[in-house]
């Protein structure tokens, strides 16, 4: 069972990420300081899509974590590292889905996107977490890699690295053209679809 978790968690993870990635190409990334004004209303709908994904995203992170480590226990350090570190992003993820809900969800009267300075503050805080969220994940991939050298053969491990530095370029999303993020995005998307593979054919070599 647990296995069969973990595999689907992190397949449905990858293709989530695509999903994000391609709304997030859609809505054309942070806007420009001229830009802010009106920015929210045309994509409101594509916005508060990016804010649930944030969440469900996070949620099947942990639950594919946890069936994971369930799945290849005993685990190594650089393993449990990774694990715990994944888990953080996740809770900053998750935080930080509430603060950037109020460009799209009202508190009452109170419209988190009513004027320039709020969606400034909210846009800016929201990538400055994922800046976060995104490296927390680059060291969790390579904690990962150094166990999966002999856990899983150097090709995975490899991957890994690599997987490492797409989310290093990752969190500088925001300076990037959005089709450069998609095309990393599917790169992470690819590491989480092989590593489904081996949690499916968990034990390696049987």
């Amino acid at each position: 069972m647990d296995q069969a978790v973990a595999a689907i968690a992190f397949v449905v993870l990858g293709l989530g990420l695509i999903v994000a990635a391609v709304l997030e190409h859609s809505v054309g990334g942070a806007p420009a300081a001229h830009e802010v004004d009106g920015w929210v209303a045309p994509r409101r709908t594509r916005i508060a899509w990016i804010d649930e994904l944030l969440v469900i995203l996070s949620v099947v992170a942990i639950v594919g974590v946890v069936a994971a480590w369930r799945t290849m226990s005993p685990v190594g350090l650089g393993t449990a590292l990774a694990a715990v570190l994944t888990v953080v992003a996740a809770a900053v993820a998750i935080a930080t889905s509430a603060l950037h809900g109020r460009l799209v969800y009202r508190i009452g009267s109170l419209d988190g996107a009513g004027d320039a300075a709020r969606i400034t503050l909210i846009v800016s805080a929201f990538y400055s977490a994922l800046h976060v969220v995104a490296l927390l994940e680059a060291v969790a991939l390579v904690c990962l890699g150094l166990d999966a050298r002999d856990l899983l053969g150097p090709p995975f491990a490899i991957a890994s690295f690599l997987a490492a530095a797409v989310c290093v370029a990752l969190s500088y999303a925001y300076l990037m053209p959005t089709w450069v993020g998609l095309a990393l995005m599917a790169g992470v998307a690819g590491w989480c679809g092989w590593f489904a593979a081996e949690l499916a054919g968990w034990p390696p070599g049987v």
